[in-house]
C-alpha cells in the first residue's frame, strides 16, 4: 500500500491533527501491510513519487492508496503563503487513478466554514476569502481522483455539499496498553475532573469551570495550547479558584494527569461545528479508562450515551451539579461506567480504523 501526507509527517502527540497521520500509518504496519511512504518537503515527495512511478512501471502492484490531510490548503501544506503551483499532490492522486489504485483520504476538517481563519488565525477578510478558495480547490480535486473520503464522523457531510463523492465515517481511534493506575489517588474528598483540549469561540467550556468554582467537593484540571489559554484567560478568569489548575503538557507528560483524574470531560458550549467533531480526546480519555462527561446533542455526547462509557448531560449547570453531585456520593457509577468501557476499548483502536479503510478501498476482508 501506499501511505501519504501532503508535508512532513509529523511528530508531535500535543493535538489530534499531529497525534493521527503517526497513528493510522503505524496502524498499518501493524496489520501487516507492506507500506510505501510518500511525504516530506515538496521535493521529497516529488523524489518519491517518482520512484513510486518506476516501480509501477517495473510491474509493482499495490493495493491502494490512502492519505492524511493537512489542516492547511493542500498547496500551501508545507507552510508556504503562496500556492505550490508544481501540485504534486494533485499529481499524485491523478496517477493512482489512473493506474487504477483505488485512493481514499481522510478529511481533517472543515473549521473554515466557521469563521476560525479571522478570528483565530488573524486574517483579513481577503486573505480569508483566499485561503477558503484554496479549500475549496481541495474538494474539487478529491471529487475528480479519490475513490472515498474518510470524515471524522457521516454528519460532517451535510456540512459540506462540495463533497461529491463517497464519504465513509473513521474518527479517531486508540492504543490498547496495558494500565498500571487500577487503584486512584486515595483521597475521595473530591472529584477530580480532567479537561484536555484546545478553547476557543467553538471550545467553550464556562459552566463546566463556574460548576467547580461553585462546589468544594469538586476539583478541575484544564490542559491546553499556551496560546489558547492566553487568548480565552480573560472570558474565564472570574471562575478560577484554588481547585481549577490550568497546565500546558502533551505527550507522555500526561499520563500522571489520566492517573489522578476521576472523568474525563468534554463538556461544551453545544454548537454546530461539535455536532460532527469527532474529539480525539474522546479516545485519549478511552485509552486511559477515564468515564467520560460531554455535551448531549455532540458527536462526543452521542458517543458516551450509546456506548454507556459517562454521562451525557445538556449544557446546564443544574444538571451538571446534580450529576456530580451524584457521582461523589456513590464511585460505584464511575465503577460501571468504566467496565462498559473496557469492553469496548478493542473495537476503536489504530487499528481497527486502518482495517476498516483498507477494507472499503479495496473490498476485501482482513483478519
Amino acid at each position: 500500500m501506499i501511505f501519504h501526507y501532503p508535508g512532513n509527517l509529523p511528530i508531535s502527540s500535543e493535538s489530534g491533527s499531529t497525534l493521527r497521520p503517526g497513528s493510522m500509518l503505524n496502524a498499518f504496519i501493524e496489520l501487516g501491510f507492506d507500506v510505501q511512504l510518500i511525504h516530506g518537503s515538496i521535493q521529497d515527495r516529488v523524489t518519491k513519487i517518482e520512484k513510486l512511478k518506476q516501480q509501477i512501471c517495473a510491474g509493482e502492484k499495490f493495493l491502494f492508496a490512502y492519505s492524511e490531510s493537512s489542516w492547511l490548503p493542500t498547496l500551501i501544506a508545507d507552510g508556504n503563503k503562496l500556492p505550490n503551483w508544481n501540485c504534486i499532490d494533485f499529481r499524485f492522486f491523478r496517477y493512482c487513478k489512473i493506474q487504477g489504485i483505488s485512493c481514499g483520504m481522510f478529511y481533517r476538517d472543515i473549521y473554515w466554514k466557521f469563521g476560525r481563519l479571522s478570528a483565530e488565525m488573524g486574517l483579513n477578510c481577503i486573505k480569508s476569502h483566499y485561503v477558503k478558495s484554496l479549500y475549496l480547490l481541495d474538494l474539487m480535486i478529491y471529487n475528480q481522483y479519490l475513490k472515498i473520503l474518510f470524515l471524522p464522523s457521516k454528519k460532517m457531510k451535510e456540512q459540506n455539499p462540495e463533497i461529491k463523492i463517497r464519504s465513509e465515517a473513521l474518527p479517531p481511534g486508540l492504543n490498547m496498553k496495558n494500565l498500571t493506575h487500577t487503584l486512584k489517588h486515595e483521597d475521595e474528598s473530591q472529584l477530580r475532573i480532567l479537561y484536555v483540549g484546545g478553547l476557543s469561540n467553538l471550545s467553550v467550556i464556562d459552566n463546566l469551570i463556574g460548576t467547580v468554582k461553585k462546589f468544594d467537593f469538586l476539583h478541575l484540571t484544564i490542559c491546553t495550547n499556551r496560546s489558547h489559554w492566553a487568548r480565552e484567560k480573560v472570558r474565564y478568569s472570574k471562575f478560577l479558584c484554588d481547585r481549577i489548575n490550568v497546565v500546558h503538557l502533551s505527550g507522555d507528560e500526561l499520563i500522571p494527569l489520566y492517573q489522578n483524574a476521576d472523568l474525563g470531560a468534554l463538556f461544551y458550549k453545544p454548537n454546530v461545528y461539535k455536532s460532527f467533531t469527532a474529539s480525539t480526546k474522546l479516545f485519549q480519555y478511552m485509552e486511559n479508562d477515564l468515564p467520560i462527561l460531554a455535551t448531549k446533542s455532540t458527536f462526543d455526547g452521542d458517543f458516551v450515551e450509546s456506548n454507556e462509557i459517562g454521562w451525557s448531560l445538556p449544557y446546564e449547570i443544574e444538571q451538571l451539579s446534580f450529576t456530580l453531585f451524584a457521582i461523589w456520593k456513590n464511585r460505584k457509577f464511575l465503577e460501571l461506567k468504566k467496565r462498559n468501557l473496557q469492553s469496548i476499548k478493542k473495537n476503536h483502536t489504530w487499528a481497527q480504523r486502518a482495517k476498516k479503510a483498507a477494507e472499503l478501498l479495496t473490498e476485501k476482508r482482513y483478519t
